[in-house]
C-alpha cells in the first residue's frame, strides 16, 4: 500500500475514472503497516473522497474504498474474478494482451511500494491472477493504478 496521504489522490482519480472498488492490502514489502483505529480513520476519509469526487464528476456510480485485507482475502477476491491482472515489474506479458473481450469487470492488483515479492506475485498467479507489465518504466504505486485503469478505460471504448 501506499502512504495514506498518496491514497488520498488515488481514490479521488480512480473514482473519477469509474471504478467500482479499491481495497488497501497487506503485503511483504508495503512500507505503511495499518492498524484497526488508523485503518478505520482513513476508511471513513476515503468513503469521503470518492462521494465528494462522484457528485463533482456526475458519476452515477460511488467508488466503494476499503483497506486491511488480508494477504489471503486478496487471493480469495482475487480467485473469484473472471479477468484479474497484476502488475509485476518483472512480468513479461505485456498488460493490453490479457484483456480478454469482452470483459464484465477486471480485477487488478497493484504492488506496494516495495513492489510484491517474487512469492507473492506467484501467489497471485496460482490464484488465477495473469502476470502483467505496463513497460520498461517502473512508476510510483499511486501512478500505476492510475495508468493501468485509464489504459483498461482505453481498451474497452470507455475513453478516448
Amino acid at each position: 500500500a501506499a502512504k495514506a496521504g498518496k491514497v488520498d489522490g488515488v481514490i479521488e482519480r480512480l473514482a473519477e475514472l469509474g471504478v467500482a472498488e479499491t481495497w488497501v492490502y497487506e503485503s511483504e514489502r508495503a512500507v505503511v503497516k495499518w492498524d484497526g483505529e488508523k485503518l478505520r480513520k482513513h476508511t471513513d476519509r476515503w468513503r469521503a473522497i470518492a462521494m465528494s469526487t462522484a457528485k463533482q464528476s456526475h458519476n452515477p456510480y460511488l467508488l466503494h474504498a476499503g483497506g486491511g485485507l488480508s494477504w489471503t482475502e486478496l487471493q480469495r477476491r482475487v480467485a473469484k474474478e473472471d479477468v484479474a491482472v497484476v502488475l509485476w515489474e518483472e512480468a513479461s506479458l505485456p498488460f493490453r494482451t490479457a484483456l480478454v473481450e469482452p470483459a464484465d469487470r477486471v480485477a487488478l492488483v497493484v504492488g506496494p511500494e516495495g513492489g510484491l515479492s517474487r512469492s507473492e506475485a506467484e501467489q497471485l498467479a496460482d490464484s488465477g491472477s495473469q502476470l502483467v507489465s505496463l513497460g520498461p518504466r517502473i512508476l510510483r504505486t499511486e501512478n500505476a493504478a492510475v495508468v493501468a485503469v485509464s489504459a483498461l478505460l482505453y481498451h474497452y471504448g470507455l475513453i478516448g
